[in-house]
């Protein structure tokens, strides 16, 4: 399934590398979007107002974002689990659940990045 072909959504031509390929998550393209190097650049110009979600998904920042997410989240039901354990406190027992869906939800979101874009394109 390698060399598949993965179109820009602001060009319409073929990406050719992972390493020319931007993967964001937009409104307008819920849930993903996949834009070369340098159209990601320009649609970023063009835009007068961008909300947070459009920082790429793919590459090391997406995989060093979606890490420490899970250790942020890992750690924080370690400590919830530690100090029920301990004194007894059930008022944490929610935010760690909800924060431990969230960190499953970007570790999925990264593994379908992967598998969907990163894994047909050639490095």
């Amino acid at each position: 399934m390698k060399n598949a072909k993965v179109a820009c959504d602001a060009c319409g031509k073929p990406i050719s590398s992972a390493t020319d390929l931007v993967v964001v998550s937009e409104f307008k393209h819920f849930p993903l979007a996949a834009y070369h190097n340098n159209c990601y650049a320009g649609q970023l110009k063009k835009s007068l107002w961008t909300y947070g979600g459009t920082k790429p998904l793919n590459g090391r920042p997406g995989t060093l974002s979606t890490g420490i997410t899970a250790v942020f989240a890992l750690g924080f039901a370690i400590l919830v689990g530690w100090l029920y354990k301990t004194t007894g406190i059930q008022a944490l027992l929610w935010p760690a659940l909800l924060l431990g869906g969230w960190a499953a939800f970007t570790v999925g979101v990264r593994y379908w990045v992967y598998k969907k874009y990163e894994q047909l394109l050639p490095k």
